[in-house]
């Protein structure tokens, strides 16, 4: 189980999805915070440090895959490798 309060993003335009994830997250003691897309996932992730990021792998414009070889390359997120 998580820390209480760590943060925990869920990367998607489904609204549906992210309201799960968010539940899902939110019931293992996360607290979810919902962003619309991996260009802002990758913008805050540096300054909000989260401590999971799920990422859905067909998002339109910089896909999940995409976002992930990002956060991968930025130094800041060393986590994340």
């Amino acid at each position: 189980m998580a820390v209480s309060g760590q943060r925990a993003w869920c990367a998607t335009t489904r609204l549906t999805f992210s309201k799960s994830f968010g539940q899902m997250l939110a019931h293992e003691g996360y607290h979810p915070i919902g962003v619309q897309s991996g260009e802002k996932a990758i913008a805050h992730a540096a300054a909000e440090q989260p401590s999971a990021i799920l990422l859905d792998l067909a998002m339109p414009g910089m896909n999940g895959w995409e976002t992930l070889m990002a956060l991968k390359q930025d130094a800041r997120l060393g986590k994340f490798r």
